[in-house]
């Protein structure tokens, strides 16, 4: 007979994607996440990470959704961002005569690249923290530093282009657009941390009713149309946007 074990999740324990990040629709309290086990007959285990909110009819009972479920969400609407090709050069344009200064937006991504780096920094201090007083083991502790120090290098190596580059103003809006086009697959390809930084930066005022995400986006990311093939939305785009804030 198969043996359910659930664990209540804890940041030490098991991590999960939208930690910190959504509220139930209902009470406007954090989802939390349950995670489940069970035992196979080989004698393995299997697991899932169930997130758990108000019902929406029925205030005195829960919703239990599979993680897996609402990232599917996340992903439809990261597939939504997806830029034709074809109008690909007429946004580039179109976006570097929006912005008034070039030179002040060189400015303000190497501020932020620099504050998340120190922000990566202080992570890693906390983790060891963490190894030390026994609240992850050393297999949590690897898996964490590893994804954290995979996002340090990025933003090293974003920091490089930054410093060497010349046109680093067009660099910066091609970024963006790449990124925004192919999120969904890089969605997929990213660790737990990674996802998480991708949703708080694309996505705010997440919400979960019942079994759906309910969302609003940020700019620039809320102006894109549902069929991306004219440009005529982008003079709405915000030059002040940052990322990850």
């Amino acid at each position: 007979m198969h043996r359910w074990e659930k664990k209540p999740f804890k940041y030490a324990g098991k991590d999960f994607v939208f930690r910190g990040l959504l509220r139930c629709a209902v009470t406007g309290q954090s989802v939390w996440a349950d995670t489940k086990k069970k035992r196979l007959a080989d004698g393995s285990q299997a697991e899932w990470t169930y997130l758990v909110a108000t019902h929406p009819d029925n205030p005195n009972k829960k919703v239990y959704v599979r993680e897996e479920e609402v990232l599917a969400q996340v992903k439809a609407a990261l597939n939504s961002l997806h830029i034709p090709d074809t109008i690909f050069q007429q946004l580039l344009q179109t976006l570097r005569s929006g912005y008034s200064s070039e030179q002040d937006f060189h400015n303000e991504q190497l501020l932020r690249i620099e504050s998340d780096l120190k922000v990566v920094k202080l992570k890693l201090d906390r983790l060891m923290d963490l190894l030390l007083e026994n609240e992850i083991t050393v297999e949590e502790h690897r898996l964490k530093r590893e994804s954290l120090t995979r996002i340090q290098s990025e933003l090293r190596e974003e920091l490089k282009l930054y410093d060497k580059a010349d046109n680093t103003y067009r660099i910066s809006l091609e970024l963006l657009l790449s990124v925004a086009s192919r999120s969904s697959e890089i969605f997929d390809n990213g660790s737990v941390e990674e996802k998480r930084e991708m949703i708080n930066y694309i996505f705010s005022n997440l919400t979960l009713k019942g079994k759906t995400l309910e969302y609003s986006m940020r700019l620039p990311f809320s102006a894109w149309p549902e069929r991306p093939e004219t440009v005529k939305w982008l003079p709405e785009l915000d030059s002040n946007q940052r990322p990850f804030d």
